[in-house]
């Protein structure tokens, strides 16, 4: 329905993109079927970066927003940094899968910053939503104007008026109990730290098939961890 909003995302999308391409060039990535399949699964993140952030200097005039994307896609660069300590097998199938989302990721994070604001300024998308949010207040008060001393309108407007306290009603209870989860949370951090590190596993896996133990001779001797266990006489 807004052409330039749809213009601001498709345009940030491609030069994303295009820049991201020039560190393909320079880290010499293969354009395969897992890089594919990482561009095509980092352009949704790309686009989510570029509408929270528009969103955000649109509605709010601000750029606030940005730390938040910040976190995230640390957090997903993070997560895809683990396939490049695996297994030299895993890790050459999926290492370009992994740093094309990097890379996009990376550069979203300046297209969010720098870009996106630049667009807005320029296809003057803040002034645009002013005005439609003055002509629908307008619209509003007309009608509450028109509507204001009929039985069918007292009706409604007590409807509304039930419906907009029972949802703040469960915003209430749902703010609540969010603020005593953090809390609890904030009073264990040793706690949930641990559960965190177990719910996404111990690298078992890095542990050496044998362990040396020193013997009563005063030499060392190798054994499986089948045979000594896992804490064998150390």
């Amino acid at each position: 329905r807004n052409l330039k909003y749809s213009f601001l995302i498709l345009f940030s999308l491609i030069v994303n993109v295009s820049i991201a391409a020039i560190f393909y060039y320079f880290l010499r990535l293969e354009m395969q079927m897992f890089s594919l399949a990482g561009l095509t699964i980092s352009l949704t993140l790309i686009i989510d970066n570029v509408i929270i952030m528009s969103d955000q200097i649109i509605n709010r005039g601000n750029k606030k927003a940005f730390f938040s994307i910040l976190t995230a896609t640390l957090t997903s660069v993070g997560a895809l940094s683990v396939i490049l300590f695996m297994d030299e097998n895993v890790r050459a199938n999926l290492q370009d899968f992994t740093w094309v989302i990097i890379i996009n990721l990376s550069v979203s994070l300046f297209i969010a910053l720098f870009l996106v604001p630049a667009l807005i300024d320029r296809l003057q998308l803040v002034k645009r939503a002013k005005k439609n949010r003055k002509k629908n207040e307008h619209r509003d008060a007309k009608a509450q104007r028109i509507y204001k001393n009929s039985v069918s309108s007292r009706l409604c407007v007590q409807f509304i008026y039930k419906r907009k306290v029972r949802r703040e009603k469960v915003l209430i209870i749902f703010n609540r109990v969010y603020e005593k989860i953090i809390r609890f949370m904030s009073r264990r951090k040793k706690w949930f730290a641990a559960v965190i590190i177990l719910a996404f596993g111990l690298p078992v896996f890095l542990l050496p098939d044998q362990i040396k133990v020193k013997n009563t001779n005063g030499f060392f001797a190798s054994g499986s961890q089948q045979e000594l266990g896992f804490w064998g006489n150390l």
